[in-house]
């Protein structure tokens, strides 16, 4: 399970993707405490694997962070990436619909970057394709930020370079894919806010 905190874009505080079960969803908050969040799934892919209007519970207990999915369900404990990440993003959520060249195609995106300390930490997802990835971060070129993604599960192809370039004054961010030896490039310019449920 892979849950992908931020700040809040239209109630939207996050993605959840579970691997196991093939499908991934938005989180959308209904109340927040000190120590919980209750928040409800809004699907974006998955079919009858993950349960749309779903109510997801996440807690923290003497710092750890746990996630609950109903009532008589346990806690599942969370547990942190610690990988670096870009100083160049603003944490958030962003979609757009992504446009392929060789051979054509068009399919809806959305990231999610989570702030660490280590800096911003990328999440996609493909729900036409039904694919979840991370984007394991390398540099900042001036301001573009370049990534390796990491496909966590689905059967889009793995370990392409993503560039983010931040547009200047607009908060929005310019996708661009490509990988060595495979003809497709993606493009897609992203707004912040979160795709619409499924």
């Amino acid at each position: 399970m892979q849950l992908n905190l931020t700040r809040g874009e239209d109630n939207v505080i996050g993605t959840l993707v579970r691997p196991g079960l093939q499908c991934a969803a938005n989180l959308k908050v209904l109340t927040q405490q000190s120590d919980q969040l209750i928040a409800r799934q809004d699907r974006l892919y998955g079919g009858g694997n993950c349960v749309s209007d779903q109510l997801v519970v996440i807690r923290r207990t003497a710092g750890q962070m746990s996630v609950n999915f109903g009532t008589g369900d346990t806690d599942l404990p969370l547990t942190s990436n610690a990988a670096a990440g870009s100083s160049l993003l603003k944490p958030g959520v962003y979609s757009a619909v992504a446009v392929q060249r060789n051979p054509a195609a068009s399919y809806a995106l959305q990231l999610v970057v989570s702030q660490t300390a280590q800096g911003a930490v990328v999440s996609a997802l493909y729900p036409d394709q039904g694919c979840a990835s991370r984007l394991q971060f390398q540099r900042n070129e001036g301001n573009v930020a370049r990534f390796t993604e990491q496909v966590q599960h689905g059967t889009c192809l793995n370990g392409g370079t993503v560039r983010l370039d931040i547009q200047a004054g607009t908060g929005n961010l310019r996708y661009q894919w490509s990988k060595n030896e495979v003809p497709a490039t993606v493009e897609a310019f992203l707004r912040p806010g979160a795709l619409p449920r499924k």
